[in-house]
C-alpha cells in the first residue's frame, strides 16, 4: 500500500512538472522561484500578492492582514530600511489622496458655464454688473 502511494505521488509530481500546476502556473512558479536580482524580487512580490493577498482584499480584515504582514516582515529589517518603507507608504498615501481628490472633483463637475473672474477681468464693460461680488 505504501509503495502504491509513493508511485501515485511521484506520478502526480511528474504530471505537474510536465503540464504545470492545475491551479495555474503561478503556484508552481512561486514554489520553485529563487530570486536573485532586483527584478526577481519584484516578480516574487507580484506573485505573492496575486496568489495570497488579493484573493482576500474584499475581506473586512484585509487591513489587519496587511498590518500583521508588514510587522512580521520588518522584524529582521534595520532602522534605515524601515524608514525607507515608511517613506514608500507615505508616497502611496499621497497618491491615494490625489486620486480621491480627482475623483471627487470629476464627480462634482461644473455647475456653472462661465467664470466670474474671467468676466471681471475682461474689458467688455461687465464690471458694473458684478461689482457687488467680492474679488
Amino acid at each position: 500500500m505504501y509503495i502504491y502511494r509513493l508511485i501515485e505521488e511521484s506520478d502526480l509530481q511528474n504530471a505537474k512538472e510536465l503540464f504545470g500546476n492545475a491551479r495555474g502556473s503561478s503556484a508552481s512558479a512561486l514554489d520553485s522561484f529563487e530570486p536573485k536580482s532586483l527584478k526577481d524580487h519584484e516578480e516574487l512580490a507580484r506573485l505573492i500578492v496575486q496568489q495570497y493577498l488579493l484573493p482576500h482584499s474584499k475581506n473586512q480584515h484585509y487591513k489587519t492582514l496587511l498590518k500583521a504582514l508588514l510587522k512580521q516582515a520588518c522584524v529582521p529589517v534595520a532602522l534605515p530600511e524601515v524608514k525607507d518603507l515608511e517613506t514608500c507608504i507615505a508616497g502611496i498615501k499621497s497618491d491615494k489622496i490625489k486620486e480621491d481628490k480627482a475623483a471627487k472633483e470629476a464627480k462634482k463637475g461644473r455647475h456653472c458655464c462661465f467664470s466670474v473672474d474671467r468676466l471681471l477681468s475682461s474689458s467688455s464693460g461687465h464690471k458694473d454688473m458684478f461689482r457687488w461680488l467680492p474679488t
